[in-house]
């Protein structure tokens, strides 16, 4: 980075005389040593000139001056006299320079110091009607948009259906039999290709006994793969007074299992 020595033109004075100081000299050193440093006459620094620079008949340079960095300056007369020794510097003392600029990046920082880094930036979606946002893992990319697979579930009266899995579900009766037992068989409408799993309930048990309510117990087992064995006891009351199915009894069932 480079700074423009103050004002581009000035006039320099020899503080005794109080006169331009014709043919005098702008020597440039490097800060708070004798060790010469050099200046340009363009902000990018290519152009180098004179050390010292030379002042003419009217106590100014004529060649613009650039700094790159800290100086200390003389200003002499036309005979080596020095005026005075100055501290200068090209102003980018201290603060945070821009680094050499690079196409297609932009500027940013790691917290310290600026630095250039790589656009990343939506492609351009002419002609991607359809398409995604992705990513390949370096760069974004349209992709053709996924389908939506269809659904692989189904339902209807008795049952659910997903994938090769299947509920079914009904309605049954047991016989009335005027003994303490009974059992039917139901056909499930779908058969299964294992052993499915099954259950039957009961809201009430129209049995009859002599002494007490009536109560009993429903069991359900897969006979087959595509029919349930449903059973109902009454519970034995006292000696002589078991509890007899008086009528029918009505009970749902459920199957779950894999299916064709």
């Amino acid at each position: 980075m480079s700074g423009r020595f103050y004002d581009p033109n000035p006039v320099y004075f020899d503080l005794l005389s109080n006169q331009p100081a014709a043919g005098g000299f702008l020597t440039f050193y490097n800060q708070g040593t004798t060790t010469p440093k050099g200046t340009w006459s363009d902000s990018a620094l290519t152009i180098p000139n004179t050390n010292p620079v030379p002042l003419d008949s009217s106590g100014r340079a004529n060649v613009n001056i650039w700094l790159s960095g800290a100086y200390s300056v003389r200003l002499t007369d036309s005979l080596g006299a020095v005026i005075w020794t100055r501290d200068v510097d090209d102003g980018s003392t201290g603060q945070a320079q821009f680094p050499p600029m690079e196409s297609g990046k932009f500027l940013t920082n790691d917290g310290s110091a600026y630095l250039w880094d790589d656009v990343r930036q939506v492609p351009d979606p002419t002609g991607s009607a359809n398409k995604i946002l992705s990513t390949d893992g370096a760069n974004l990319i349209w992709i053709a948009q996924q389908a939506i697979p269809a659904s692989n579930a189904s339902s209807g009266a008795g049952f659910l259906r997903i994938g090769d899995y299947m509920l079914q579900c009904g309605k049954s009766q047991c016989p009335a039999t005027g003994t303490p037992a009974t059992s039917t068989t139901v056909t499930i409408p779908v058969a299964y290709t294992q052993t499915p799993f099954v259950v039957a309930t009961v809201g009430t048990f129209p049995f009859y006994t002599p002494s007490w309510g009536g109560a009993g117990v429903i069991m359900a087992r897969p006979s087959s793969l595509s029919a349930i064995e449903v059973q109902m006891h009454g519970n034995a009351g006292t000696i002589n007074s078991e509890t007899i199915v008086v009528a029918p009894i009505d009970f749902c069932w459920f199957a779950f299992g894999k299916v064709t």
